[in-house]
């Protein structure tokens, strides 16, 4: 690990500072690295959501299962078909909980709500209807 012993001090108006914690807070990253970062070329991303973590976990759960098949496999001198067939399944249902999660689009409320009232709207019986 590089030791820093060089203090840089900057001064910043209050809109500046809030935008900068907010980047903070976002990022999970303290202020130094990410002026680290961006002075190396590199822009921080948002600190995924409890989603993606849960995720990661899923795939890295399925990896060590495939090791283990793999090993089992290589072992034994054969392969399981109804275990090859249930890990298959298992990587297609992950595959559509990520299409769900991350590609499927969430119904928007509020276009929704616009849309009734447009509806409505033209649906209401004007004075000369009568």
């Amino acid at each position: 690990m590089q030791k820093r012993t060089i203090e840089k001090h900057i001064r910043l108006n209050e809109k500046e500072a809030a935008d900068w914690k907010r980047k903070c807070e976002l990022t999970g990253l303290p202020l130094s690295t990410i002026i680290r970062m961006l002075m190396n070329g590199f822009e921080p991303k948002e600190k995924p959501d409890l989603r993606f973590y849960e995720t990661m976990n899923q795939v890295t759960e399925f990896t060590s299962e495939l090791r283990r098949f793999r090993l089992q496999a290589q072992h034994q001198n054969r392969v399981d078909i109804e275990q090859l067939k249930k890990m298959e399944e298992s990587w297609q249902q992950l595959q559509l909980d990520l299409e769900l999660k991350y590609l499927v689009p969430e119904p928007s409320f509020i276009w929704l709500k616009e849309k009734r009232d447009r509806y409505r709207r033209r649906r209401k019986p004007t004075a000369s209807a009568e």
